[in-house]
């Protein structure tokens, strides 16, 4: 992985490169580039390359390894025109060569891609890249895209493609929005749409800070339960009525008052106590015991279902206004 990601930043030469031979029959131009990739040679008349295997590592390459690649390059260059050609009959030509190709189904991941300024995204869209295979992963637009779009495979192993969704996340450090499974490849720009709009109901909801929202995954088919959020937000009064709620958590020292409202952020966010301690960054026992202090100084019962919806509707509000203090924090 180390050097693959050498080799990507073009930071070292490669070992040695082994052109897959030109497979007779491949339609010209049927394999579309992504920026940042070699086009490869066309063959013959009806014939296409389909690539080049590239032998990397800290090890010099010996003639046992290069006659090994040269005897395996045909066989990988005909399995990438099998798969190729294993792409939905009824897809346009140009649909096709958007869609991973171990599909359907499929689904539309979407986030903000960061500006130049804040991350250096060359480095940051090849690292996507290799989150998983070409077949069941694929980044669309360039470098200048406001977006990061990617089409992923969604199946058993993976329904939803809420694993790759949350690699996503993960990489880019903010949320992305994941569009319900299709099937047709023509169906891709309304799925990327959707998936767009999801993110974009988020953004509204925590008031649109760039960076805002954390690792979150948005799921389109939960669309209508962020509308209803975001439209909680502009309740009448709803940063005084939140302040007063999370009153007795405000007071102390800044960094108590920071434990206390990250603290109950994580219990109400996780599904049980050992995500909440996980998300915390501490022991399940240290979760325990300071669950144990806020209740017996709030007098809360963190049990209650009413009490932990407005605590959480509270924390959003301020959260989509600026925080505690009313200066929004990125």
């Amino acid at each position: 992985a180390k050097a693959v990601s050498h080799y990507l930043s073009k930071s070292r030469p490669t070992g040695q490169r082994i052109p897959l031979p030109a497979v007779p029959g491949a339609p010209e131009g049927e394999r579309e580039l992504e920026e940042g990739i070699e086009e490869s040679p066309l063959g013959d008349e009806g014939s296409e390359r389909p690539g080049s295997i590239i032998l990397l590592g800290d090890e010099p390459v010996g003639e046992r390894e290069r006659i090994a690649c040269e005897r395996v390059a045909p066989l990988l260059a005909l399995e990438i025109v099998r798969v190729a050609a294993e792409l939905p009959a009824n897809a346009g030509r140009g649909e096709a060569r958007t869609l991973p190709a171990e599909g359907p189904p499929w689904v539309a991941i979407a986030a903000r891609q960061p500006r130049p300024h804040e991350a250096d995204v060359p480095t940051l869209r090849r690292e996507l890249r290799l989150l998983a295979s070409p077949r069941r992963f694929m980044l669309r637009g360039s470098n200048e895209s406001l977006e990061v779009r990617i089409i992923a495979v969604a199946d058993a192993s993976d329904p939803g493609a809420a694993e790759s969704a949350r690699k996503v996340a993960k990489r880019l450090k903010r949320p992305v929005a994941v569009s319900r499974p299709f099937t047709d490849a023509s169906a891709r720009p309304a799925a990327e749409a959707e998936a767009r709009a999801a993110l974009e109901s988020l953004e509204r909801r925590i008031g649109g800070r760039a960076g805002s929202g954390g690792e979150q995954v948005v799921r389109a088919e939960l669309l209508p339960a962020h509308q209803l959020l975001g439209s909680v937000m502009t309740i009448p009064e709803g940063r005084r009525l939140a302040l007063a709620l999370l009153g007795p958590l405000l007071v102390g020292t800044a960094a108590a008052r920071r434990q206390r409202i990250e603290t109950v952020r994580a219990i109400l966010d996780a599904p049980g106590s050992s995500e909440a301690s996980s998300s915390l960054g501490v022991h399940r026992n240290t979760t325990a015991y300071r669950l144990k202090r806020i209740e017996e100084v709030t007098g809360w019962d963190l049990r209650e279902p009413d009490l932990r919806l407005a605590l959480s509707l509270a924390l959003r509000i301020l959260d989509a206004e600026g925080g505690f203090d009313g200066s929004r924090s990125e």
